[in-house]
């Protein structure tokens, strides 16, 4: 535990004063546990990709998976390693005693006000939608009968949860939320789990119908819809590479937002110390269950699901996103001024030249347009603002708001079993473990915050034209204006990332 104690002196911490004022031997035995489990757990298979110039499958779900860039440069890898994993352990040495802290600490009340709020304004809100299948109807009958014609109603939908297994003592559910749109955002109407509604005046199994909805979340975005943000794009840089010369200039954008992306990516998908390799043998794995089924949550969103609109099908996007909330609305403002400068260097590129690479892509990403597409410079203006748009301003935004989420209100482990209508009453702490929290907290701080290296004002695109360098300045500036427009908690462009850094 030497590291343990170098750890607390290095963040200021008195260790007398510590064991007086609190429960500093119920941390030191959550750290034990976790310690523990390390050393009992076996050593996964490690997944070996074929190395090759071109992206490649992913050999143990061929097809099911975004194709993977296996073939990166050394100095891509050794900037990546002096940059983030240094940062990962500087965290796992330097953060760990106030993890702890916070996984002892005693959470805000969570009440419905709250998670109204939390469905409105964080990343979460991405997963509303307003369609509904018959069995949704059918689940939620009583509050259809009862809608009015000026009620609009949105449904959160984690039903994919079915089909995956958990460690031992961990519970995960088919989870459905149904929520009523209102003046300030949202009112939760019911929530079903496992097909069963549940309503605010159930008490218990309120309680848990809301913890699971939370966990579904959490889930789906960081083991799902999040990783499309991460992976399609690798294929475009590496042909582009490979198909358009340096010194054009859609070379120079795809270029300028590539920074750390393959290593990055590469790390996330092969690294047997990867978070989504979920091995017990790391303390900051917390997903629910084997690794297995974290990559199934991976593939559910990347192929969707046939007739359920909460699961569409991984698209290139050539339009912004399309959702409620100010999150989706911040999205939006900058897409637009993303665009306006994509549509300049559009204007002034040559479209005949790009029609094997577009091919090559349109081969790889879904949605992709082919290369006779590629010609018309509106549809090269949206595919060059859909790469920026996804690997610097969402994806950043993202992570930052998603990790202002306390762990405790979207725990990916829950310890006690789903609502079935005759719950026992249970404590915050017995349904989760401070083993699951301290997990999920080191982890937060490691991956999900955000940890710009180089943000979106410090790009340089290198252009030669007069005319690419002045609209290069007014994409800054519009930028700016963005920001300076939007409300206080997502004026976030001093640090925004410019490519996938974390």
């Amino acid at each position: 535990m030497n590291w343990l104690s170098e750890s607390l002196n290095e963040e200021g911490y008195d260790l007398q004063s510590r064991i007086k004022n609190s429960n500093w031997k119920n941390k030191i035995e959550t750290l034990r546990t976790v310690m523990d489990e390390r050393s009992m757990a076996s050593r996964q298979e490690k997944w070996v990709p074929p190395k090759d110039t071109k992206p490649v499958q992913c050999p143990q779900y061929p097809e099911r998976m975004p194709p993977s860039v296996t073939d990166i440069a050394d100095s891509e890898y050794q900037e990546f390693r002096s940059k983030i994993v240094k940062r990962y352990m500087q965290a796992l040495i330097g953060e760990t005693w106030s993890s702890l802290e916070v996984a002892h600490n005693l959470p805000q009340s969570l009440d419905d006000e709250l998670l109204n709020d939390i469905y409105w304004n964080s990343p979460f809100s991405r997963f509303l939608t307003s369609e509904f299948t018959d069995n949704d109807l059918t689940i939620f009958q009583t509050f259809f009968e009862q809608k009015s014609s000026e009620d609009i109603l949105y449904k959160i939908d984690h039903s994919h949860l079915k089909d995956q297994k958990t460690y031992p003592g961990v519970y995960i559910a088919s989870v459905i939320g149904l929520f009523r749109l209102i003046d300030e955002g949202l009112q939760v109407v019911s929530i079903s789990i496992n097909d069963k509604s549940f309503t605010p005046n159930q008490g218990e199994s309120w309680e848990r119908a809301r913890l699971f909805l939370l966990q579904g979340s959490s889930l789906s975005l960081v083991g799902g819809v999040h990783a499309s943000l991460h992976f399609p794009t690798d294929s475009v840089i590496a042909i582009t590479r490979q198909y358009i010369p340096e010194n054009n200039p859609i070379a120079k954008i795809i270029e300028a937002h590539s920074y750390l992306q393959l290593p990055l990516n590469y790390g996330v998908r092969w690294s047997p110390r990867s978070y989504a390799h979920n091995s017990p043998r790391e303390i900051y794995t917390a997903f629910p269950g084997p690794r297995e089924d974290v990559f199934h949550g991976f593939m559910t969103y990347y192929e969707g699901i046939e007739g359920n609109s909460a699961y569409p099908n991984y698209q290139f996007p050539l339009s912004p996103p399309e959702f409620p909330g100010p999150y989706c609305k911040a999205l939006k403002q900058y897409y637009d001024v993303i665009l306006e400068f994509c549509r300049t260097v559009a204007n002034q590129s040559d479209l005949n030249n790009l029609v094997q690479w577009a091919d090559e892509l349109n081969a790889l990403v879904p949605g992709f347009p082919s290369g006779k597409e590629i010609t018309d410079s509106e549809i090269l203006a949206r595919v060059l603002t859909g790469y920026i748009h996804s690997v610097s301003v969402w994806h950043y935004l993202e992570h930052t708001l998603y990790s202002r989420l306390p762990v405790h209100h979207n725990p990916h482990r829950i310890r006690v079993e789903p609502p079935t209508g005759n719950d026992l009453k249970t404590e915050w702490w017995q349904r989760t473990r401070h083993t699951d929290l301290f997990r999920q907290e080191i982890a937060r701080r490691m991956f999900y915050e955000s940890h710009t290296v180089r943000n979106m004002l410090e790009v340089e695109y290198g252009f030669e034209n007069e005319s690419l360098i002045d609209a290069a300045k007014r994409f800054k500036k519009g930028l700016t204006k963005v920001d300076k427009n939007l409300p206080k908690e997502l004026q976030l462009l001093h640090d925004m990332a410019c490519s996938i850094q974390f």
